[in-house]
């Protein structure tokens, strides 16, 4: 059989039509109207943070599997599969079921994915060398559709709810920056 380059290009680009569809895992919370996927290796406390997110007044769309989809309009949008609808898993807890625990206001059923949150728990000799002054920053791409992503170093003592909120709220300030400077034509 021989393709052709459309057959190529239909093949290559066959996730970022609009309808497609995807599972990974970590969870989603929206934190100030803005999703927030965050991920990281088993153990390292996504669905912790997630709960004490819950606490401050955050919603939790989903836990442990996320399914995403791309939008109409090339957004990434995310919610729980249905078994694991509005329960959270804590390690030493259990499964928490949140709509019981927090009630519904607590929860999403879906929502858009503005920011990707990586924790990551740096290696010993890691941690001096981490940078300070500003997060380590990249872009992942899923169905097609590219999302800002931020690696939070975890650690004993690390207030990651409040991390997170702020960096929710530089990300949503940056943004504005970019959009007010867009529309009054100014250089970026």
């Amino acid at each position: 059989m021989t393709l052709n380059s459309s057959d190529l290009s239909r093949q290559r680009y066959a996730s970022a039509d609009p309808g497609a569809a995807a599972v990974r895992p970590g969870v989603l919370v929206e934190v100030a109207g803005c999703g927030v996927w965050i991920s990281g290796e088993s153990g390292v406390g996504k669905s912790e943070l997630a709960l004490a997110l819950l606490e401050r007044g955050h919603r939790l769309v989903a836990d442990d599997a996320i399914e995403f989809q791309r939008s109409d309009h090339a957004a990434l949008l995310a919610r729980p599969p249905g078994a694991l609808r509005d329960l959270l898993e804590v390690r030493g807890l259990g499964v928490i079921n949140v709509r019981e625990l927090f009630g519904g206001q607590a929860l999403l059923p879906v929502a858009t994915v503005h920011l990707a949150v990586r924790l990551l728990r740096p290696a010993a000799g890691q941690w001096q060398d981490w940078e300070r002054l500003q997060p380590q920053r990249d872009q992942l791409r899923l169905l097609g559709v590219m999302v800002p992503r931020v690696t939070l170093p975890v650690a004993a003592g690390r207030p990651l709810p409040l991390l997170l909120e702020t960096l929710v709220r530089l990300e949503r300030a940056a943004a504005s920056l970019l959009h007010g400077r867009r529309r009054q034509g100014g250089e970026l």
